[in-house]
C-alpha cells in the first residue's frame, strides 16, 4: 500500500528507481517466519533483472553518519565483508526464549558446519556489497525452497563466498552504532571504532529486504 508514496520519493533522489513490492518479488510464497521471510526474499530479488552485477544489500533502519566513498566497500576487485563476531557458535540468543534471529544465526552455522565453512556473523545491519552472480550460487545451492529452514543470509553469503574466494573478499570489524541495540543484548566481541552509521530501529522488529544497484 505505501508503494506510490516510497516511489514519489525515491524518484526524487534516484531518478532510475525502480520500487518492487513483496508480491512482485516473490509472488505468494512467502513464510511466516520473519527471518525466513527475509532470506526469501532477498534470494528471489537478488535474482532480478534490476540487479546489477555488484550491488549494495541494506536493511531500511540503518543511516549514513558521515559520507562513506565506493572505497568503504570495493577496492578493485576486493570486496570488504564487514563481520561483528568472529564465530556464531558463540551466539547466546535471547532469554527466556530465542527468537526468529536467533533461531535463524543457529541454522547457520549448522549448516556452515556441515559445509566445513568459517562461520563468521555478518548481519550488524550495515549496507554490504554483494556480487549477483555469486550470491544467486550460493542461495540456489541452500536456499531450497521458502518451507525451508530460516537463514541469516548476510552470514550465509559471506562465509561461503570467502570459503570460495578468499582472494576476492577481505573481512574487517562491523562499524554500526546501535548494534546491540541495548548494551544487555548480548556481550559484543567487536567495538567499532569509526562507526559509519547508526541503527534506528530495535532487532526485533521485521526486517524489510532493499538492494542499491552499484555498477
Amino acid at each position: 500500500a505505501a508503494r506510490e508514496a516510497i516511489a514519489a520519493v525515491a524518484a526524487r533522489h534516484f531518478p532510475k528507481a525502480l520500487v518492487l513490492t513483496d508480491d512482485a518479488v516473490a509472488g505468494e510464497m512467502l513464510p511466516a517466519d520473519h527471518q525466513a521471510r527475509n532470506t526469501w526474499l532477498r534470494k528471489r530479488l537478488y535474482a532480478h533483472d534490476a540487479i546489477e552485477a555488484n550491488f549494495l544489500a541494506a536493511d531500511e533502519d540503518s543511516l549514513a553518519l558521515r559520507q562513506l566513498d565506493r572505497g568503504h566497500h570495493q577496492v578493485g576487485s576486493l570486496h570488504t565483508a564487514y563481520s561483528f563476531q568472529d564465530d556464531m557458535a558463540t551466539w547466546l540468543a535471547g532469554s527466556p526464549t530465542t527468537t526468529s534471529f536467533d533461531r535463524g544465526m543457529r541454522n547457520t552455522w549448522k549448516l556452515l558446519a556441515e559445509a566445513a565453512c568459517p562461520a563468521g556473523a555478518y548481519a550488524s545491519h550495515m549496507p554490504q556489497i554483494v556480487n549477483k552472480s555469486l550470491v544467486n550460487e550460493i542461495f540456489d545451492r541452500f536456499v531450497i525452497s521458502p518451507d525451508g529452514p530460516a537463514y541469516d543470509e548476510w552470514s550465509l553469503y559471506f562465509n561461503v563466498a570467502q570459503q570460495l574466494y578468499p582472494r576476492h573478499f577481505a573481512t574487517k570489524p562491523y562499524g554500526a552504532l546501535g548494534w546491540p541495540m541495548r548494551p544487555g543484548d548480548w556481550l559484543p566481541e567487536i567495538e567499532p571504532v569509526e562507526p559509519g552509521l547508526k541503527i534506528t530501529i530495535p532487532r526485533i522488529m521485521k526486517r524489510r529486504s532493499a538492494a542499491c544497484s552499484w555498477g
